[in-house]
């Protein structure tokens, strides 16, 4: 799958990788994980803590209704990409920044209009209010983190509830950042399965509002080691490579001491 940051195709990516996982591995627990993650404990303290643990996943969502209109907007609408316009960038700066008030109201204003994308050059968005949805009293729509852990038998929900509920993978296939939302809504609508509201990962955001985490760094290292995270989240190695060394011996170290036991 070519995948296209905020795309349905990372969603569809994920669930092929999960389809995969489930007929080629014998696996208790599924991870998903970036180039940019990596250890902050040893693997085998994670496993112990999987193997011990009464949740079924660990999903880090909140309901749709929670979080306001903008988060809203992105799965109560279905949007239809718009051309790409390669010289935008010789409209004046003037004409450029009216553009922009333009698209902060009509997102602001609740109308059944919405205007998502230009962020990673990606293409702009036009959202419509949908008129058919999956959301009801009973079926919730929740966003969150798309890093998560899955136990096997959450996986194999996500795949049969997709293979059995055509009409939810085909709203969510035409809404904006389906990934942040598919895997959450449904997993947290299954009352028979135990979900815990934590994604396992260390992640630092910006008080600005940013929409990305900071990258962490050697300042960092001491708060991140002693979260009991399996994770960390962002790491740059142009940023800082020293972090990545400095946490390699640390985990060597701590794998000897329990070989050692």
């Amino acid at each position: 799958v070519s995948v296209g940051w905020a795309d349905f195709t990372q969603t569809l990516a994920l669930l092929r990788s999960f389809k995969w996982a489930a007929n080629k591995v014998d696996f208790r627990w599924l991870s998903v994980i970036s180039g940019q993650d990596y250890p902050l404990r040893p693997l085998t303290i994670a496993e112990q803590d999987l193997r011990d643990t009464a949740f079924d996943a660990f999903v880090e969502a909140d309901p749709i209704t929670t979080l306001g209109w903008a988060m809203f907007a992105r799965y109560y609408f279905h949007y239809l990409k718009l051309p790409r316009f390669r010289h935008y960038y010789k409209v004046p700066a003037s004409l450029q920044d009216q553009l922009r008030k333009i698209r902060l109201t009509i997102n602001r204003s609740h109308s059944p209009i919405h205007i998502e994308g230009g962020m990673r050059n990606t293409r702009l968005a036009l959202g419509i209010r949908a008129l058919r949805h999956p959301f009801n009293d009973r079926f919730h729509c929740y966003k969150g983190s798309d890093w998560f852990t899955l136990s096997r038998k959450a996986v194999n929900y996500v795949l049969d509830f997709t293979r059995d509920n055509p009409s939810f993978f085909n709203h969510f296939r035409r809404t904006y950042l389906a990934s942040e939302a598919y895997v959450p809504t449904i997993l947290w609508n299954n009352k028979e399965l135990k979900i815990a509201n934590d994604n396992r990962r260390f992640i630092l955001w910006d008080t600005n509002g940013s929409a990305h985490p900071i990258l962490l760094t050697h300042e960092h290292f001491a708060e991140m080691t002693a979260s009991g995270k399996d994770f960390g989240r962002k790491f740059d190695m142009k940023l800082d490579s020293r972090i990545l060394d400095e946490l390699d011996r640390t985990l060597d170290a701590r794998r000897s001491n329990l070989a050692g036991k």
